[in-house]
């Protein structure tokens, strides 16, 4: 009905907000780990990978939980977590605090991995699920091109450490 398409709505713009708020991070990321911490280039590559390592590692039990207590709590739980990340990557110092921002974020992306397009499948009618689903990758994308470029002016003004207050 209109109350379900309207949740969809909500949907889609939360995640225009999600799309931008990572998409300012991503581009930036092994530029700040440098930066910050004095480590090598390869350093701050491979420190990244933890980032994609965690996001693997939680997808299965997201999916699993889920399952268990519904889809809408573990997207909630997913932004809590990118939004913690986001503010304590505002004052990390050094490696071994980045790895730790690190997982939470990946476990946060494998959170809203495993739990948007269950909770999506719930919210559109099934014969308009290809239109959503295009909506929302549309949502995704959109915002980041705007954000990479104004988040690019704030770090001029701010440093790198900005990126993250963009993100949460």
């Amino acid at each position: 009905g209109l109350r379900t398409l309207r949740q969809a709505r909500i949907y889609l713009a939360m995640f225009l907000c999600y799309g931008a708020g990572t998409a300012t991070v991503v581009p930036f990321l092994t530029t700040f780990i440098r930066r910050t911490t004095g480590c090598t280039g390869d350093q701050a590559i491979h420190t990244v990978m933890v980032l994609m390592l965690a996001t693997v590692v939680g997808q299965l039990p997201f999916g699993v939980l889920c399952d268990r207590i519904g889809a809408r709590r573990v997207l909630i739980a997913s932004m809590i977590m990118v939004i913690a990340a986001s503010l304590n990557g505002l004052w990390v110092r050094t490696l071994p605090e980045v790895v730790g921002v690190l997982i939470l974020a990946g476990l946060g992306i494998a959170a809203q991995n495993a739990s948007a397009y269950p909770l999506f499948t719930r919210l559109v009618p099934l014969a308009e699920i290809g239109l959503y689903t295009g909506f929302q990758t549309t949502a995704l994308s959109v915002g980041e091109p705007a954000s990479v470029a104004v988040t690019g002016v704030l770090i001029n003004h701010g440093g790198y450490r900005v990126i993250f207050a963009v993100c949460a």
